[in-house]
């Protein structure tokens, strides 16, 4: 049975670029100064909206001014001492995005003096020699008649906000913000499944044990996933003889779901990692029924939309030739963020690789998995 999508707040700057065939000039803007006082009131204000949201102390490290579609400097790159960043509206202190977690800030590769671009959340360019737009992920080049009359208003429509829009409401621990622009389970809750067995490494699963040499990243997909729903859903999916609830180490829950998904298969597919679930379930979790089972499709965003809203995180299939830069893989999302019809939206994941913040574009996607 699919579940009702939790209720929440959630305003965010949604845009990307509508691509046309004409390379023009992105002119530069004057008046992008911002001085230490105005630095001051900003981070004031950010570090009070997220103290109360996160009720976690930050400090203002460094900053960048940000350009907007409209190539007015409008935002600001603040990035914090303990990690991660935020970015906000030099107008109102509006925050469009922030990452407490995130061990990178964006445009961070690019030189102090590099003009950079804010087109909304995860999508960020510099200036080129030419006045062109390029892509900071990707190289792409893009050019000033390629924005969009709709992302010229989006970003002004944010801009203009009164402060007044910032409402929280918190469900099932998780806060949902007003600007904020991720929505799902708090990265905190899945640390845990990225240390030690946990991550996918022939160190951990050698060939001259009979692993597969591409390694078993369905398995530990899953894994994650059925030690999420045993550790905050309901402790019987997992039994204690294969792995302690709540611990930080897998027990023997990875080496038996192995069994069942990636034993004799060099690469999984969703039915594969499913019915491996399911097999693994009947025999051993007390919690198999009818309604309590692994599922699966090849069409993940609206899936993993109505089961993340609901803080049940979803095993995702990556493919090379969708664009994966993870070539084929299986990580485990925790978080979305939807950014519209004019944008690219975007998991937050476990990647058995040992990182549990990565981020990656939906449309890399092509199978899901889940429980119910």
């Amino acid at each position: 049975m699919r579940k009702t999508i939790s209720r929440f707040v959630l305003i965010t700057l949604a845009s990307s670029l509508f691509l046309t065939s004409t390379i023009t000039v992105f002119a530069t803007s004057e008046g992008a100064i911002i001085d230490s006082s105005e630095i001051s009131e900003i981070s004031r204000d950010v570090i009070n909206q997220i103290v109360s949201l996160e009720s976690r102390e930050i400090a203002v490290k460094d900053y960048s001014l940000l350009y907007d579609v409209s190539d007015n400097p409008s935002y600001v790159l603040l990035t914090f001492t303990e990690g991660g960043y935020a970015i906000v509206s030099r107008s109102n202190s509006l925050i469009a995005i922030y990452d407490l977690d995130s061990k990178h800030a964006p445009y961070e590769e690019l030189p102090k003096t590099s003009k950079k671009v804010f087109g909304g959340p995860l999508n960020y360019f510099s200036v080129n020699s030419k006045g062109q737009l390029v892509e900071t992920n990707t190289g792409s080049i893009y050019a000033k008649n390629q924005i969009t009359t709709a992302m010229r208003n989006m970003n002004s429509d944010f801009l203009n906000q009164a402060k007044s829009i910032q409402l929280v409401t918190v469900e099932s621990e998780i806060v949902y913000a007003a600007t904020a622009s991720w929505v799902g389970i708090p990265s905190s809750r899945v640390s845990r499944y990225s240390t030690g067995m946990w991550i996918n490494s022939t160190t951990n699963y050698p060939a001259s044990q009979g692993y597969p040499v591409l390694g078993i990243c369905g398995t530990i997909a899953a894994a994650i996933m059925l030690a999420y729903f045993d550790d905050y859903i309901d402790n019987n999916y997992v039994p204690s003889t294969i792995r302690i609830v709540n611990s930080s180490t897998p027990g023997s829950l990875i080496t038996t779901l192995y069994n069942y998904i990636d034993k004799g298969k060099n690469g999984t597919f969703p039915w594969d990692v499913s019915s491996g679930v399911n097999s693994w379930m009947m025999a051993y979790s007390p919690i198999y029924n009818l309604s309590h089972r692994s599922w699966y499709s090849t069409f993940t965003f609206s899936l993993a939309k109505d089961d993340i809203s609901n803080m049940r995180p979803v095993a995702i299939g990556l493919l090379e030739m969708l664009g994966s830069t993870y070539e084929d893989h299986w990580v485990t999302a925790y978080q979305f963020q939807e950014n519209g019809i004019f944008s690219t939206s975007y998991y937050k994941v476990v990647d058995n690789h040992g990182s549990y913040t990565a981020t990656i574009h939906v449309n890399w996607t092509s199978g899901i998995v889940g429980l119910d």
